[in-house]
């Protein structure tokens, strides 16, 4: 259930992106090649994704998808823009969170990962909402 919602809302992380700042489609094209990184890795690291794996092979999508569409929108950026930058950064560190959380719970149990999770994760909504006030 836990992997259903973060997939929905990260689903509403996507679309509030696309609607506030459109596309080019250079992004997904971008976002389809850097999916196609992590299956590779994902399956080359032998990944353990127990009985989420349908979940967690449309979830990556959507995240990283949001990634990619932050960090061209930081890099074609023409001026400062802090909504941009602050959702951007947010959505950044939100999919760094879940790539720790990723190797944390699916490849290596390393204590150190889950603070990485816990300081992208929350950081990362933290600079997502505070974009809001800046539209």
């Amino acid at each position: 259930k836990g992997v259903f919602f973060f997939a929905l809302t990260q689903l509403f992380y996507t679309i509030a992106m696309y609607l506030k700042l459109g596309t080019d489609g250079k992004e997904v094209m971008l976002a389809a090649v850097a999916i196609a990184i992590i299956w590779q890795v994902t399956y080359r690291l032998e990944m353990n994704l127990h009985k989420e794996g349908l979940l967690l092979t449309v979830y990556p999508f959507l995240v990283t998808f949001m990634a990619v569409k932050a960090g061209y929108e930081l890099y074609v950026m023409e001026s400062f823009d802090y909504s941009i930058v602050l959702f951007s950064v947010g959505a950044l560190l939100f999919f760094a969170s879940d790539i720790f959380l990723g190797l944390w719970r699916f490849y290596k149990s390393v204590s150190w990962y889950k603070y990485m999770v816990a300081i992208g994760y929350f950081t990362g909504q933290l600079l997502i909402a505070i974009s809001l006030f800046y539209s």
